[in-house]
């Protein structure tokens, strides 16, 4: 199968990860961002007593758009008691779009978690399979 068209993938995603879900991904300071789709890459992030937990999900959605989910949570201390978690999402159309957002995150890297989360996206969706890496 190609999966050159939204039908064709829709199917195999169906058939591959079960019924799609309904989503609502919650922002911190905007709006919740609402859809129906799968989970592609879920990455949790290493606790720390002084650095943020960045965790990453990234999803596919029955209208063929990429959406992902970065959640920062601040960790507490003296000053500041009450643990903080900041979140922010958002929609793509293309994958290359999502990687520039996750870049964009990691002011022009990717992080080690947006790293792990893009690899398993082109692992787990047989049309970017061949976009895990940078070719030569």
């Amino acid at each position: 199968m190609t999966y050159d068209n939204l039908n064709d993938r829709v199917k195999y995603m169906n058939t591959a990860h079960g019924p799609a879900e309904a989503f609502r991904l919650e922002q911190y300071g905007n709006l919740d961002l609402s859809f129906d789709g799968w989970i592609v890459s879920d990455i949790i992030g290493e606790p720390s007593e002084v650095r943020p937990t960045v965790d990453i999900r990234l999803f596919y959605t029955t209208a063929g758009r990429y959406v992902g989910h970065i959640s920062r949570t601040l960790p507490s201390s003296k000053e500041h008691p009450m643990v903080v978690t900041k979140s922010r999402a958002a929609a793509f159309p293309s994958p290359l779009e999502i990687l520039a957002w996750l870049k964009e995150d990691g002011r022009g890297f990717l992080g080690t978690n947006s790293k792990f989360a893009w690899e398993e996206l082109c692992g787990k969706l047989p049309w970017l399979s061949k976009s895990a890496t940078v070719r030569a």
